[in-house]
């Protein structure tokens, strides 16, 4: 949904639905409320009348149709399948991949930590194991 991966999600997010960049406050605020109470947390009806919602139909109707679907099937499951999915990512997939590398590792949600020394291959294992996995995401 993000064309630039490098790009801070909820600026692009605020952006789509305001047309300017945030504030860091307005950046923290809508992060919270929308991203979370809305897209995350939200049903699939409360989605359709606020304004992330729209202007994700507006600009991306097949997501939109995807995300409710997802939405009304999975119901107030959304949020903790969505966590499993990175749990899976991050758990199951990445951790077995540093650890036959020899890289020790600990995870934090979408970030990891690893030594300084190990930086540079921690950052093209991580890269293999997002791209194996299907997920287009920058690393920092």
């Amino acid at each position: 949904m993000i064309e630039d991966p490098t790009r801070d999600p909820y600026c692009a997010l605020f952006c789509l639905v305001h047309g300017r960049e945030p504030s860091a406050d307005e950046r923290a605020k809508f992060k919270k409320a929308s991203v979370f109470g809305e897209i995350v947390y939200g049903s699939a009806a409360a989605l359709r009348k606020s304004a992330i919602g729209k202007a994700i139909e507006r600009t991306y109707p097949g997501y939109f149709r995807l995300l409710t679907e997802e939405k009304m099937v999975l119901g107030d499951d959304y949020a903790s399948a969505g966590f499993r999915r990175e749990a899976a990512v991050m758990l199951d997939a990445l951790s077995p991949v540093f650890a036959a590398a020899g890289v020790p590792v600990v995870t934090l949600h979408d970030a990891i930590f690893v030594r300084a020394s190990d930086a540079e291959t921690a950052a093209t294992l991580f890269a293999q194991v997002l791209a194996t996995a299907g997920v287009r995401a920058a690393i920092r």
